[in-house]
Parts: C-alpha cells; sequence; structure tokens
C-alpha cells in the first residue's frame, strides 16, 4: 500500500503523486460518491480498481455499475461479525489487488448514443442450439456492451459470469433493463 485518501478529492491528488498499480475503491465516500470518481478515473487515467462495497442490494447494484464502468473486481464489506469478517476481507482484498495488478485497463470510449443492433440471419436454424459464454473478472463491461446489441430474436444465450451470488441477480435484473433479449438469473 502506498497511501490513503480520505474522500476522491484528495485520492485524485494522491494517484498523481504516487502512481497506484491498483486502486481500492469504496463506494460510499464523503465529497463524491464513488461511481462518479471511477467514472472519471477510467476516463481520464484508467487502472485496475477493485471495489469495496456492502453487500446489501444498494450496494450491491453499485458494485455492478462500477464493474460495467471498468472496475475490474469487488470485495463484499463485513455485515455482521466485523472482526472476523475483517480478516476474511483483508485476505480476500489481497488476493484480489494482486489479481487487479495483471490488469491492464485502456481509457474508456464513449458508446455511440443508440448502438447498432447485431442481425441474426432468419435463415440461421437455432432450434436446439445454446450459445454460450464465460466470463470472469473485467468480463462485466464486455457482457454489457454485447448483449445490449443483441436483437430479441436472438438465439438462447447461457452466460457464466464470475461474480458472488448476490451479484449477479443485481447484474441480470441491470442487463434486463438494457437488453432487446429477456436475461434472468438461472
Amino acid at each position: 500500500m502506498v497511501g490513503t485518501a480520505p474522500d476522491p478529492i484528495i485520492a485524485r491528488e494522491r494517484i498523481k503523486a504516487l502512481s497506484p498499480d491498483v486502486l481500492t475503491l469504496d463506494i460510499e465516500m464523503p465529497r463524491m460518491d464513488g461511481l462518479s470518481f471511477l467514472r472519471r478515473l477510467m476516463a481520464l487515467r484508467p487502472m485496475p480498481v477493485v471495489v469495496v462495497s456492502t453487500l446489501t442490494q444498494k450496494g450491491t447494484d453499485a458494485a455492478v455499475q462500477a464493474m460495467e464502468l471498468g472496475a475490474v473486481d469487488y470485495v463484499a464489506k463485513p455485515l455482521l461479525d466485523i472482526r472476523h469478517g475483517m480478516e476474511e476481507l483483508g485476505a480476500e482484498l489481497v488476493a484480489k489487488v494482486k489479481l487487479a495488478a495483471q490488469a491492464r485497463p485502456r481509457a474508456r470510449r464513449e458508446e455511440p448514443a443508440a448502438p447498432s443492433l447485431l442481425t441474426v440471419d432468419p435463415r440461421l436454424s437455432t432450434a436446439g442450439r445454446v450459445v454460450a459464454i464465460g466470463a470472469s473478472t473485467g468480463g462485466v463491461e464486455t457482457l454489457q456492451r454485447m448483449l445490449t446489441r443483441l436483437p430479441a430474436s436472438a438465439p438462447a444465450i447461457l452466460v457464466t459470469q464470475h461474480m458472488p451470488a448476490g451479484f449477479t441477480s443485481s447484474f441480470a435484473r441491470r442487463l434486463d433493463a438494457q437488453c432487446a433479449v429477456t436475461v434472468i438469473e438461472a
């Protein structure tokens, strides 16, 4: 650890001065929310970010949104049994920061206001066929970008995404609201 900051305004200055390999970011911070900070960071100075969030519905939704903005991973804060939970949090955070250090995020490109839909050739027989997609850390943004471009007539798609159970339902709901295809958690 090369530094800490009590809020995003100070964090911005410390990032410039210390140039960390990985940033851990709490979603709930004073002076600016973590998602706004992450959006600005990824546009101006992309770096691997591990988000720390509560495992509540609001925290889960925010963590999924952070992944869509370019965070490479997340760690859930313990809600109960703080002493034992903090030990687990520390071990998980160290492991995820080490993995995140290998990521090489790029500046986020602005997507067109209405991305063009992919087309499915009607002559293509999809009866009895399923498209399978596997994604891991960092795959949330790519899945979201790809699935939102599919037409409602797309064949069945099975997605496996490395993500804690509490996060998958939130991710599925967000995708379902954004996509022409129906998205459900299995």
